[in-house]
């Protein structure tokens, strides 16, 4: 990027997706395929747990514990796969789905004796 220019005509055109449709066919019986010949990026989540036991003072050995759960604490979204549908070059290779759920949170509440 000499200058600090972007070279626009760098980015997909409706030639350059049916191009790259070209590119990949289903496989043939017999052959190995191409399985697995797009690869998308790795997930991060993070998953968190809060607890705090208390003792009951009217018996020995009876607690109350207190639970907070928390999944995907960041909210952060995951995107799905693109799609490959080998039929049409207005869907082929665009991302219209979340891989992951968004941020839940669970409470509990557990009583030992």
């Amino acid at each position: 990027m000499p200058g600090g220019s972007i070279n626009v005509s760098a980015f997909a055109t409706q030639a350059d997706a049916n191009a790259a449709l070209a590119a990949y066919r289903q496989s043939l019986p017999g052959e190995y395929g191409l399985r697995n010949n797009i690869r998308t990026w790795g997930g991060f989540n993070i998953d968190s747990v809060l607890a705090k036991s208390f003792k009951m003072p009217y018996k020995e050995g009876y607690t109350v514990t207190f639970r907070w759960e928390s999944f995907n604490l960041l909210n952060h979204p995951i995107m799905g796969n693109p799609s490959q549908g080998m039929t049409s070059t207005s869907t082929w290779g665009r991302i219209t789905s979340q891989a992951n759920a968004a941020r839940q949170m669970q409470f509990g509440l557990r009583y030992d004796f």
